[in-house]
This record gives structure tokens, C-alpha cells and sequence, in this order.
């Protein structure tokens, strides 16, 4: 199976032989296939960044984001599906503020939106129905990008014994890459689904799985992450 942001890009020219050199220094394996409790962590897949019908979603993307973050809505039901049927913890993420944005710190002078769309008590910050976790699923909501930083999210993942943290969601160059190097800083074995997670530019999107394959985490198809899964939990080692 081939990672998608590998082939060639005429926007995105160096990412392929890069990542070669970055193997070859750092000797790069994949560290999710040593874990024997997986569990799966969904990155704000949130109707603010999905509908059409909000600026910080698709309203303004062309048709290959859209693509996309279609494409990453979808597998990150495949992924969730599966996780379910083996019975491995899925844990929601995503970003909420106080009616009056009083939460939200000096993030709203870099990214002023944000506290005016994702409010308690609007749409945008609910989860995409598409994906909707199930009464037993927690969502731990952030101020931040990570989903680590401030929140209970690792002692949730240690208390159900995940040793392997399967990521997706959105943006690949905020949020997930936030909560990859963090679940990493937290020693969690960790893999990004390559088709789960989605951004606002494609060349964004690609250099930011490049980086988080060479140098923080692991990036994997769909595909091979669920057979990984599938081996792992039907192999004798439970997940919950």
C-alpha cells in the first residue's frame, strides 16, 4: 500500500525525496506496529470545518478541497466502524468556547473566528452528525489546538490502557499535527490514518503528513491501519 501524499506534485515538488532523506538519518520505522491496545482519537471533525454553509468549512474551497475533506469525512466513518466492531476505545475532540469567549486566551487575536463560530450554543461547534459519537464515545473539548494540552484526553487513553493512538480529523496542519506530536510527548505509539485527516490547501495538507512522517509520528493508508487493527484486537489482545 502507498501513502498518497508521496507521488508527484507539481506544487509540492521536494516531498518525496525528502522523506528519503529524512529515513535514511533517523533510520525511520513504524512505531504503531509495536502497540497491542489501540485506540482511536477523532481531531474536530466539527460542522464548522465540514459544511459549506460556514467560512472556516468548504464554503470557500476549491473542488480538490472539497474532495478532500469529503474523502476524510468518509474514511473516518470506515475507521470508526471498524474500531467499533473490535470494541476499541474512540475518543471525539474538538473546540468549543464560553458564550462571551472569555476561554479563549490570546488565540482569538491570531485566529478571531474561531471564538465567533465555535460559542456554546451554535452549530459549528457540534460534531458532524455524519460521524456522531455514540453515548458511550467521550468528546474532550480544547481551547487550543492540542487536544492533549489542558484536557484529561491522556488520562482518558491510560485509563482504558491504549498504548497506540490511531489519529484523524482536521486540519492536518493545526489540530492533528498538534495532537500527533503531543500524543508522541505523551509516549502513546502513534499513527495518522493518511485518508482520515483533511486541510484547507492540499500542498499545506501534504507537507504537513511529510513532516509528521519523517520527524514526529507515523502516517499509514487507511487500509493498513485497519488490517493492523483488526490483527491486533482479533489476535487475542483486547482494547478496552
Amino acid at each position: 500500500m502507498s501513502l498518497h501524499f508521496l507521488d508527484p506534485d507539481p506544487d509540492v515538488p521536494y516531498i518525496g525525496e525528502a522523506v528519503k532523506k529524512y529515513q535514511h538519518a533517523f533510520r525511520t520505522g513504524q512505531l504503531y506496529r509495536k502497540g497491542m491496545r489501540p485506540g482511536i482519537v477523532v481531531v474536530d471533525v466539527q460542522k464548522g470545518f465540514t459544511s459549506p454553509d460556514c467560512p472556516l468549512g468548504t464554503q470557500n474551497a476549491t473542488p480538490a478541497v472539497r474532495e478532500l475533506a469529503e474523502r476524510g469525512v468518509q474514511s473516518l466513518r470506515r475507521l470508526i466502524e471498524v474500531g467499533r466492531e473490535l470494541g476499541v476505545p474512540i475518543i471525539y475532540t474538538g473546540t468549543r468556547y464560553r458564550v462571551d469567549g472569555s476561554d479563549c486566551g490570546i488565540r482569538r487575536e491570531k485566529m478571531p473566528t474561531l471564538m465567533e463560530y465555535f460559542r456554546d450554543g451554535l452549530p459549528w461547534a457540534d460534531i458532524d452528525e455524519r460521524i456522531a459519537p455514540l453515548p458511550s464515545e467521550p468528546v474532550v473539548w480544547k481551547k487550543v489546538a492540542s487536544p492533549f494540552f489542558g484536557t484529561n484526553l491522556a488520562m482518558l487513553l491510560m485509563d482504558r490502557r491504549v498504548d497506540t493512538v490511531v489519529l484523524g480529523g482536521t486540519s492536518t496542519s493545526g489540530c492533528v499535527r498538534a495532537a500527533a506530536l503531543d500524543a508522541i510527548s505523551w509516549n502513546f505509539r502513534t499513527v495518522v490514518a493518511e485518508e482520515c485527516c483533511f486541510d484547507r490547501s492540499l500542498p499545506v495538507h501534504k507537507a504537513n503528513l511529510f513532516d509528521i512522517y519523517g520527524k514526529i509520528a507515523d502516517v499509514a493508508p487507511l487500509a493498513e491501519v485497519t488490517d493492523w487493527l483488526r490483527a491486533t484486537v482479533r489476535g487475542g489482545v483486547t482494547a478496552g
